[in-house]
């Protein structure tokens, strides 16, 4: 079985990935992780030893391959997860050792060929098309190959699911083909969560699910409230996730792992969503998907945004309900 997982930064798609490869394996087939991003500076680094730690355990045996996926040999039977293809376009674009403006060709015959030799291929993507924003010259031909390969994946292969803050949306397939193993339903609150993109109608729809004529709104950028009790409809959470990364001394490298006992921020804002359950559990949460479109190239950024998707995940992992918006329309996605 062959699949094509999507996200934004920060959505939950790399953990859904590898525990879809995992669930297809055959038992004592070979698992293989083939790892697309060169540690060339210490944030690649990061991104490195965090994926590593996610996956630990799981039995993958990693193949670091940044260019030229025709090249790869598969053992027989394998399972194959291959992140991510958004590392891969760049490197076949504008490395020395990759094909330039022939990028989308040569991603699209190597991935037939890995398809072709493994028993179930998953492939992760980045959603960098999310901002509205059209780019000069080789970084919208970047968008273009990256856009033209994901397609083409997506037309081939029986399932393409897109990750919204940890919460599987199937646009082909559906859960039956992933074979995930079903878990315990953790305990949930009261709590709604409600996400889209930008000026989509989400605070109209919060108000209505607050179920109060009148709700009480805090607005996000404001900081954290000093009783959440008085608090019905939260907006624009992510700048709360901003405000409290700069309050506790900068962004963080990562929501949880071990990091997070040496890094002020992720302590923050895992305090902070504790707290929003604890004192309000029928707090209706307004988010925004804002790890979608290019890495900015602004580090403080980059880990802001990435630092946003992954606390939004934990709040919807927790939450009752979680709604999308677009144009106005609502659209439940759990509960």
């Amino acid at each position: 079985m062959n699949g094509l997982i999507l996200g934004g930064s920060g959505s939950g798609k790399s953990a859904f990935a590898e525990n879809l490869a995992v669930s297809l394996a055959r038992k004592g087939a070979p698992l293989l992780y083939i790892a697309t991003m060169a540690a060339d500076d210490s944030e690649s680094r990061r991104r490195i030893a965090r994926h590593r730690r996610l996956r630990a355990g799981k039995g993958f045996f990693t193949l670091e391959k940044y260019t030229r996926l025709e090249e790869v040999q598969l053992p027989a039977g394998a399972t194959v997860l291959l992140e991510c293809l958004s590392n891969l376009a760049a490197n076949e674009m504008f490395s020395p050792e990759g094909r330039g403006k022939q990028a989308a060709q040569a991603m699209e015959e190597g991935l037939a060929r890995l398809a072709g030799q493994a028993e179930n291929l998953i492939v992760v993507s980045n959603d960098v098309f999310g901002d509205g924003t059209c780019y000069p010259g080789e970084t919208e031909e970047y968008r273009q190959a990256l856009a033209k390969v994901n397609q083409a994946l997506a037309d081939r292969f029986p399932l393409t699911v897109e990750l919204v803050h940890g919460i599987p949306v199937y646009w082909k397939g559906g859960p039956e083909l992933a074979c995930l193993e079903k878990t315990e339903k953790k305990e949930t609150l009261s709590m709604k969560l409600v996400t889209g993109g930008a000026y989509q109608g989400k605070l109209a729809a919060a108000r209505m699910l607050a179920g109060k004529p009148e709700p009480r709104i805090w607005e996000g950028a404001q900081g954290e409230p000093a009783d959440w009790g008085q608090v019905d409809v939260l907006d624009h959470f992510p700048e709360l996730v901003r405000r409290t990364l700069q309050e506790a001394g900068g962004p963080a490298s990562g929501a949880g792992g071990p990091e997070a006992k040496e890094n002020p921020g992720t302590q923050a804002l895992e305090a902070l969503a504790e707290r929003m359950v604890r004192e309000n559990p029928s707090l209706v949460v307004v988010t925004r998907e804002i790890g979608c479109g290019l890495v900015p190239m602004d580090a403080e950024e980059r880990l802001w945004r990435e630092q946003a998707g992954r606390v939004s995940c934990l709040l919807a992992e927790q939450a009752a309900e979680v709604y999308r918006v677009c144009c106005g329309q609502i659209q439940k996605i759990k509960g």
